[in-house]
C-alpha cells in the first residue's frame, strides 16, 4: 500500500519536470536590460506549418547555415518587422521574437 501510495505522489513531479518542446535557452521570466534601438512603424506576424524553411527563406543568407530546427524568427529593418511562428507557440517565443522587433539582434 505504501509503494502505491508513493508511486501516485510521484507522477505529479515526473509530469513537471518533463521538458516542453518549447524549452528557451533562457527563462521565459528571465530578466534582461530594455535596449530599444527602433520603433517599427509595422509589426506582422506570419504563422506557418513550417517555420524553419520559412525562416530560412525570409532571412535570406542569416540562416542559411544555422544547425538544428528554427522554430520562430524576426525579420525586421528600422520600418517594419515580421515574426513567424508555428501554428503551435509559446508567450515566451513570441515575446523573445517581439524583442527583436525593438532591439535587433540581442544574442550573445
Amino acid at each position: 500500500m505504501k509503494r502505491i501510495l508513493a508511486l501516485f505522489l510521484l507522477i505529479p513531479v515526473i509530469a513537471v519536470a518533463q521538458p516542453t518542446r518549447y524549452a528557451s535557452r533562457t527563462s521565459a521570466d528571465e530578466a534582461f536590460e530594455a535596449n530599444p534601438k527602433t520603433t517599427p512603424s509595422v509589426i506582422r506576424w506570419v504563422v506557418s506549418a513550417d517555420p524553419d524553411s520559412e525562416c530560412r527563406q525570409a532571412s535570406g543568407q542569416k540562416l542559411q547555415d544555422r544547425r538544428g530546427v528554427i522554430r520562430a524568427c524576426a525579420v525586421y529593418n528600422s520600418r517594419s518587422c515580421t515574426i513567424i511562428t508555428g501554428v503551435e507557440t509559446s508567450h515566451a517565443i513570441l515575446g523573445h521574437e517581439l524583442r527583436h522587433c525593438f532591439e535587433g539582434r540581442f544574442h550573445d
